[in-house]
């Protein structure tokens, strides 16, 4: 869902005087004012002190489609538009009923989310208080997810498979390091580049954030989710790295993980062990044995026993190098894209 772009003067953003806004500060900080919403105290001030220096309020400059959203469990996502340029834009709105600290948790969510910068990572555009009681993220918009990306067989995951590494290798060197906590397709959005963008920030956390808040963040999708954390949906490094693994096979598959499971049956199957290999027919043979070998080793049963993402990136280029090597070989057997 997103692209940047530079942060206008202080002349462009909202009056900082003005009720009900949340603005830029000469100094670039993020400054809550809203004297009508309680949650004005010294752990919000501080959390405020942090905000991002890359944050425009848009306000009232977003006109937002009711009839378009996505619904979720954490946050509703709506189309809108970003005037005047008329730039389509994702406006984010985390449910009334999550907010159990105020605003909080959605302003440490702004906090984290706008650290980041990189190629692989959905960028925050900035954020407007004009459609509920609360701070909305805006990004960019993107049509398509990643899951729906390859159900087009002719697409060949192995590229949005490297990128979506390299954007969590970028989350876990960040400083503080960032754990994004529900890794999945539909969680990577496809740009007009085809590039994998990384979004779904609401569970991630930092591994030393710069202030408190109520609660870290828990949560994750049963599918994905390592079997240490089944239970407590805790956010770790070796999480994202064991949701990496089944989010490069649900690509390679055009399916979820554990799809031939009975729901009722899922956690069993879960803690007995990591996915069979599929079919070479059904991966279009684009699984080779050094794919599978980097998914099976993001499955090891002692999270310490899994690589980190700067190893899995390096063995993925060693697995395209020798993909490359191999592709004439089975050329034969890969779909052609209709004319």
């Amino acid at each position: 869902m997103e692209g940047i772009g530079p942060v206008p003067s202080d002349s462009a953003l909202v009056n900082p005087d003005e009720r009900n806004t949340v603005s830029l500060t000469s100094e670039g900080s993020l400054v809550l004012r809203n004297d009508t919403l309680a949650i004005r105290d010294s752990d919000l001030d501080e959390m405020l002190r942090h905000g991002s220096r890359y944050c425009i309020n848009f306000d009232w400059l977003i006109e937002r489609d009711e009839a378009k959203v996505l619904k979720g469990a954490y946050a509703n996502i709506y189309q809108g538009i970003l005037h005047p340029e008329g730039r389509k834009v994702a406006v984010r709105i985390v449910h009334q009923w999550r907010r159990d600290h105020g605003d909080k948790l959605v302003l440490r969510e702004v906090q984290l989310w706008c650290q980041l910068r990189h190629r692989n990572i959905l960028p925050l555009l900035g954020i407007t208080t004009a459609f509920a009681d609360t701070v909305a993220m805006v990004s960019p918009w993107m049509d398509q997810n990643a899951h729906g990306y390859v159900q087009d067989r002719t697409i060949d995951p192995r590229p949005l498979i490297q990128g979506i590494a390299n954007g969590l290798c970028y989350l876990h060197n960040h400083q503080p390091p960032v754990f994004h906590g529900d890794v999945k397709g539909t969680n990577v959005l496809i740009s007009p580049e085809d590039q994998p963008l990384l979004t779904g920030f609401g569970l991630s956390r930092l591994a030393d954030p710069v202030f408190d808040t109520p609660s870290e963040p828990r949560g994750g999708t049963l599918l994905w989710m390592a079997p240490e954390n089944m239970g407590t949906g805790g956010v770790s490094r070796e999480g994202d790295v064991w949701a990496f693994g089944m989010t490069a096979l649900e690509l390679f598959t055009a399916k979820l993980p554990f799809h031939d499971i009975h729901p009722h049956r899922l956690v069993r199957r879960i803690m007995k062990g990591p996915p069979n290999r599929p079919k070479r027919k059904d991966t279009y043979s684009r699984l080779i044995d050094e794919w599978w070998q980097i998914c099976s080793l993001c499955w090891k049963r002692d999270p310490l026993s899994r690589p980190n993402m700067s190893e899995l990136v390096d063995a993925i280029v060693t697995a395209r190098d020798e993909t490359s090597s191999r592709h004439t070989a089975w050329k034969r057997y890969l779909p052609t894209r209709a004319v």
